[in-house]
């Protein structure tokens, strides 16, 4: 993957985003996760790490699509 240290995947479910980080370390490949909510605050639409109770289920959802994508990732590349 290129870019490490930047989103290299997004996951979104409506308005619940899970950005995937790959970064290097000393004993290889980790990934980090960002879970995201996005809202609208008048015309701009803005980002907050706080979740509602209707949230929590989507959430969940997406957080589960991301750990699926990273174990696709290790499969694909061997690592």
């Amino acid at each position: 993957m290129k870019n490490e240290g930047k989103s290299n995947h997004e996951i979104r479910i409506g308005l619940i985003k899970v950005s995937i980080i790959r970064k290097k370390s000393k004993r290889g490949y980790s990934f980090s996760f960002k879970l995201e909510r996005l809202f609208r605050d008048g015309e701009h639409w803005r980002k907050s790490t706080r979740l509602d109770q209707g949230d929590l289920l989507i959430a969940s959802k997406a957080l589960e699509l991301a750990y699926e994508w990273v174990e696709a990732q290790f499969t694909n590349e061997g690592n």
